[in-house]
């Protein structure tokens, strides 16, 4: 009996959970569109690289294909940008582009392991969400951009018909969808781009806004 009781209480509780809240992998994946233009996969040294990101408060979830109304929303948004040409790879954005942020929340921080990121929020004005920031290319070599969100299960992300038992996530949507060069990751001498990313590149790359240009 008490194997029985073990087994049917799950089944009582996911029964009692909305079909709304029984979403695949248990989580929310809100649709964030980035653009990244000129969108080529070779630039040269001088030439201006143009991230941005502009979407209205009614975000799609891809999972439950529907929109939420998400205002004042906080997304987290950071900017990872490293050179992988070199074992191990450089992620030291400064080094390697000049950078020019037009949003007022959005900055360029340092960490303790060297390694430098934009991070902030977005600009939330008119129920639109705005990011824009340029880089200027000042050094050769191979690198991969990501435009992802940094802390994407904070306790204070809340909204309108939010699922308490479902995490939140996001999916950075670079460019429409498109392959975004993903294969230059096999240039790559690092292990981590040229091996890790690629077993389950939706995941590992275009998720997380994933974009592989050279300098030269």
């Amino acid at each position: 009996m008490r194997i029985l009781l073990i087994f049917f209480v799950p089944l009582l509780f996911l029964s009692c959970i909305k079909k709304e809240c029984q979403l695949p992998g248990g989580g929310y994946e809100f649709q964030v569109p980035i653009s990244i233009s000129p969108a080529k996969d070779t630039f040269a040294i001088g030439d201006t690289i143009n991230v941005i990101s502009i979407f209205s408060e009614e975000v799609f979830e891809r999972k439950g294909c529907r929109k939420y109304h998400l205002p004042d929303f906080p997304f987290y948004p950071i900017l990872e940008m490293d050179k992988i040409d070199s074992l191990p790879s450089v992620g030291r954005i400064e080094d390697f582009f000049d950078v020019i942020i037009s949003s007022p929340d959005y900055r360029l921080r340092n960490f303790s392991n060297g390694e430098q990121y934009l991070i902030g929020q977005y600009s939330y004005e008119d129920n639109m969400y705005t990011l824009k920031y340029q880089l200027i290319a000042k050094a050769a070599g191979l690198y991969i951009l990501r435009q992802g969100s940094d802390d994407v299960e904070n306790p204070g992300q809340e909204f309108e018909g939010q699922c308490k038992n479902l995490r939140i996530d996001l999916f950075s949507f670079v460019n429409g969808g498109g392959d975004n060069n993903v294969d230059m990751l096999l240039d790559s001498p690092d292990p981590h781009f040229n091996d890790w990313t690629l077993i389950d590149p939706e995941e590992r790359f275009h998720k997380m806004g994933g974009y592989c240009f050279y300098v030269r």
